[in-house]
C-alpha cells in the first residue's frame, strides 16, 4: 500500500513539473556574430539592460557585451598614437 502511494505521489509530482511554463530557447549567437551585426548587438545589449535580473547572465547577453567590449578596445587602440622615446 505504501509503495503504491509512493508511486502515485511520484507520478503526480512529475505531471505537475511537466505542466510548468515552457521556457523559450533562444538561439545563442557567438561573439564574432555580434561583432559583424551591429544592429542586433545593440538591440541585444538594450534588451539585457532592460531586464538584467533575468537576462544578465544569459549566453547572448554575455556574447553581445563581449563583442562590444572587443570592438571598443580595438577601436581605441587604433586611435592611440605611439610616442617615440625622448632622446
Amino acid at each position: 500500500m505504501k509503495r503504491a502511494m509512493l508511486i502515485l505521489s511520484s507520478m503526480f509530482i512529475l505531471t505537475l513539473i511537466g505542466c510548468g511554463e515552457e521556457v523559450k530557447k533562444e538561439e545563442v549567437k557567438t561573439v564574432e556574430w555580434y561583432k559583424e551585426h551591429e544592429i542586433e548587438r545593440k538591440a541585444q545589449i538594450e534588451k539585457c539592460n532592460n531586464n538584467p535580473g533575468e537576462l544578465n547572465i544569459t549566453p547572448n547577453c554575455i556574447n553581445a557585451r563581449s563583442a562590444q567590449s572587443e570592438l571598443t578596445f580595438w577601436s581605441n587602440k587604433k586611435r592611440t598614437k605611439i610616442l617615440e622615446p625622448i632622446k
